[in-house]
């Protein structure tokens, strides 16, 4: 390779963070943290999987209509399902059960009906299928009761003793599949407002920690969650509570994968979808309080069901299709909606449950590229970043809300797009954020003493700021940022605990020092702290040494540099790392090589590390694999190599020719220098 000079290496590209839930199976097989898997936000344990519509610690923030209720909790499962007796605290029940035989009806129907109440009483049968379908079969579970008024009257009072009977079997029995399937048929049997609340309430706590399987479960709660919505009317009002508890006990039962796919085939998206285009369409300054809390709440359980769906594809067409039956929203689909409910001028910002909950769902959304069309208009850019400042105020929500918000923009800044200029305009509100959030964390005290989740609030938005550097203009501002020289005290905590954490810091720096200058601020910071990057190119995780790789290319770029990087042990170092078998790191290394050898004399080091032939056996093996990036920064190394040879280094010479030869018989001479 005569003639031609090898360029100064950089680091080509910014290594940008792909889309988690293309990733997510790969992420729970690895034990190590990734750049290429970034971990989903974090959620904190009390609201993880606990419906907060009942719970007393927000009891203040349910509508009214809510708060009034006592409803009857179920007794605790103190035995095996299979083994638990229907009279565990008592006989109520039984004694409704011989009233219902000394009933005189003359209808097969009702004795048999009569007989199945007694063999499930006794466990001589514990299915609960046969008393469904004869509840079927004499046409009491449905919608529209019979026009015959004697008949009615007639059957409303059996219905009645059924009902009674019903009850006090749920309250008295301790099994969970039990219980729910009693409150199940009540829900089909009783017309009375009260019932059905007591009812639905009691199912709420019982899903909120435990998951009953049986599919008539789910049908009954979509019958009546489907019979209510025919008229919108019950949406507000003293029906609208009962709605609030069926879509709360949805949304319990979808935190499970049977339950979940049971949700998708009745087409509970579809329903979901309806309640919130019809809230959408209600709420506005006019709409009076109380009902614009039942709104929210519909809203937050609404949302809050379908976030749990939201892997399902089929459900994704409710989320982008438009709505010709809406009044005012006809040109809008649901996620449009959703977004806007984040503007600074909505007045669903004040309810933050709310916010947190749109929040969580449009983290999800972010994973799925073909639905984040309307997350990435610049209106909702704005929304996030409104949030994002009003929330690093010591609010209550900020670790979950601006983890989830940085999350979002990351996922929707993997590669460099029209994003990257609409963020570049709030660019000091995120690092301001940023050096806030790392003062009080980081430099006040020791990270191993902090939440999870307040690590995780750091994580995310130095993923953020990383590929806010894939935009030159971004780039060339964040250099000059005294708030992201926290990223090189890495020392201050950990490594092995928060493992995570180091690999986005030194991810971070390797994208920024893209832009490094000799007057950058980061650049000289760096140049400082030289040493506490070379202990990491033989950290255990790949990537980390990768990123370590990529920044120490960068710095080489600088004359200034290369002696404090030499005397550090660089050379040895890289010349130990070209036995390597990640193709990645051997491909930064060779970079470096190149970089270092144009511009300082370590051809000693080279020499006494075994350089020259290492280089040579990277050649081979990129021609053998094919992996011809590889093969042209090793060629190169090897060229500027010979080219700070002088006439007396007879030795390199001829160690360099010999293996050029070997070379000659496994590629085209052409491409031998």
């Amino acid at each position: 390779m005569d003639g031609v000079k090898a360029k100064p290496f950089y680091s080509t590209d910014h290594l940008s963070r792909p889309v988690a839930s293309k990733l997510v199976l790969e992420a729970k097989e690895s034990l190590q943290p990734s750049l290429k898997r970034p971990t989903r936000p974090f959620t904190p344990h009390h609201s993880k999987t606990k419906n907060s519509l009942l719970l007393n610690a927000d009891i203040n923030n349910i509508p009214k209509v809510i708060r009034h209720l006592e409803p009857i909790t179920p007794k605790q499962n103190k035995v095996k399902a299979d083994e638990a007796s229907t009279t565990v605290d008592g006989e109520k029940h039984l004694e409704y059960l011989e009233k219902l035989k000394e009933v005189k009806v003359d209808s097969q129907e009702w004795r048999q009906l009569i007989q199945l109440l007694v063999q499930i009483v006794n466990q001589q049968d514990k299915t609960f299928d046969p008393l469904i379908q004869c509840f079927q079969e004499m046409r009491w579970l449905r919608t529209i009761p019979k026009t015959n008024q004697t008949e009615y009257q007639t059957e409303k009072e059996h219905r009645q003793l059924i009902i009674q009977y019903l009850y006090h079997w749920s309250l008295e029995t301790s099994d969970v599949n039990y219980n729910s399937i009693i409150q199940s048929l009540i829900l089909y049997l009783s017309r009375d407002d009260k019932i059905l609340s007591s009812t639905l309430s009691s199912l709420f706590r019982i899903t909120l920690n435990q998951t009953p399987f049986h599919i008539f479960i789910i049908e009954s709660l979509n019958h009546f969650l489907n019979l209510n919505l025919k008229n919108s009317s019950h949406l507000f009002g003293k029906r609208c509570h009962l709605i609030i508890f069926v879509i709360g006990v949805f949304r319990n039962l979808s935190e499970n994968q049977y339950t979940k796919e049971l949700m998708v085939d009745i087409n509970l998206g579809k329903s979901l979808k309806s309640i919130i285009v019809l809230m959408m369409n209600e709420i506005n300054d006019d709409l009076n309080e109380h009902n614009f809390m039942q709104a929210s709440q519909l809203l937050i359980q609404s949302i809050g069901t379908i976030s749990n769906l939201i892997t399902y594809t089929a459900l994704h067409e409710h989320l982008v299709s438009f709505n010709s039956d809406a009044k005012d929203c006809h040109s809008k689909c649901v996620l449009q909606m959703l977004c806007e409910i984040l503007q600074s001028d909505n007045r669903c910002r004040k309810v933050d449950e709310l916010i947190l909950t749109v929040i969580r769902f449009l983290s999800k959304i972010s994973e799925y590229p073909k639905l984040c069309s309307y997350l990435e208009l610049p209106t909702t850019i704005k929304s996030y970043f409104s949030l994002l400042v009003e929330y690093s105020n010591n609010s209550p929500l900020y670790q979950e809300a601006i983890s989830r918000l940085c999350f979002i923009m990351s996922n929707l800044t993997c590669s460099l797009n029209s994003i990257h200029d609409t963020i570049f305009q709030y660019l000091d509100d995120l690092i301001a954020v940023f050096g806030s959030l790392t003062e009080k964390f980081l430099l006040d005290s020791e990270l191993i003493e902090f939440e999870r989740s307040d690590v995780d609030v750091i994580i995310k938005m130095i993923r953020l700021i990383s590929n806010t550097a894939l935009h030159p203009p971004s780039g060339l501002r964040l250099v000059n940022m005294t708030e992201l020289e926290m990223l090189i005290d890495f020392d201050k905590f950990d490594q092995k605990v928060h493992s995570e954490l180091l690999l986005n810091m030194v991810g971070c720096i390797a994208n920024v020092s893209f832009y490094f200058n000799s007057e950058s601020l980061l650049y000289i910071h760096i140049n400082q702290s030289i040493s506490k990057f070379i202990p990491l190119l033989m950290n255990s995780n790949h990537e980390i040494v990768i990123e370590v790789l990529r920044t120490a290319a960068n710095l080489t770029r600088f004359d200034l540099n290369l002696p404090t990087l030499v005397h550090k042990h660089l050379t040895q170092v890289i010349c130990l790392l070209l036995d390597h078998d990640n193709e990645d790191i051997l491909f930064y290394s060779c970079g470096i090589l190149i970089n270092m050898l144009k511009k300082y004399p370590i051809k000693s080091i080279l020499l006494d590390c075994d350089g020259p032939q290492k280089l040579f056996e990277v050649l081979e093996l990129a021609i053998i694999k094919k992996l011809w990036n590889l093969a042209n920064v090793a060629a190169q190394g090897i060229y500027n190599l010979k080219c700070i040879c002088k006439d007396d280094d007879i030795d390199v010479k001829e160690m360099i020719a010999v293996f050029s030869l070997q070379i000659k018989s496994m590629i085209c001479p052409a491409l031998i220098f």
